[in-house]
């Protein structure tokens, strides 16, 4: 169990690290096909929009995005992950978002299906 939580974590951690990449490819491939993204401001992207609209954006520059305080439950084909995520955009203050992730276990691949952030006065 300790083992499929490290891996669900090292996913979580891959996907912040290409979102700072921008590396589309890794982006669209942890994505589940009905993946729904909720932002912070209650903006909705689906996988396409998110991938194209935020992840690719060039005017979207982030220098910061790692979470913290994280905890990971598991059930037979899916993991949640909550926690808490730094995040700064270039040339803009950072600020703190409480997070979850819903990662689901499709074919011995685990993908993301939904994320939503609120952010933490």
């Amino acid at each position: 169990m300790a083992n499929l939580q490290e891996n669900v974590k090292r996913l979580q951690d891959q996907f912040y690290q290409a979102i700072i990449a921008k590396d589309g490819s890794f982006v669209m491939n942890v994505l589940h096909k009905d993946f729904v993204f909720t932002s912070p401001r209650a903006v909705v992207l689906k996988k396409e929009s998110f991938v194209n609209d935020f992840v690719l954006n060039p005017s979207v520059i982030m220098d910061i995005f790692e979470s913290k305080e994280e905890h990971i439950s598991l059930g037979e084909n899916v993991a949640i992950c909550t926690g808490i995520t730094q995040a700064k955009f270039k040339d803009k203050d950072g600020f703190l978002v409480r997070v979850t992730l819903v990662f689901v276990n499709t074919n011995l691949n685990w993908q993301l299906i939904a994320f939503q952030e609120t952010f933490i006065p």
